[in-house]
């Protein structure tokens, strides 16, 4: 459970996510759920799946920065809403990195 502690900011992040799309949260926990069972199933070890399912959680934090208007949306993204959402990936390293939103 220390490992958890060691990165309150990076899981405060996962909160956040939480809060601003309840949809994108409930993938990354699907996706996290997933990948630690597809390892284990290939025998992987317990510390190698758990960090697996970390990163697993951690994978679509910078989906907070998009606007949920974006991330809602039905249907095809226009070039400009889809280039805001590929500018997440930054934004998930930032914010595994810093405790600070901006």
């Amino acid at each position: 459970m220390s490992r958890f502690t060691e990165q309150d900011n990076v899981f405060m992040s996962l909160a956040e996510v939480r809060n601003h799309n309840l949809f994108t949260y409930l993938h990354t926990c699907n996706v996290a759920t997933l990948s630690i069972g597809f390892s284990l199933g290939l025998g992987v070890s317990s510390k190698d799946a758990f960090d697996l399912g970390v990163s697993a959680l951690l994978h679509d934090i910078g989906k907070s920065f998009v606007p949920a208007e974006i991330l809602d949306k039905p249907g095809r993204l226009t070039a400009e809403e889809w280039e805001i959402v590929t500018n997440c990936i930054p934004s998930t390293a930032r914010g595994c990195n810093s405790s600070s939103r901006t």
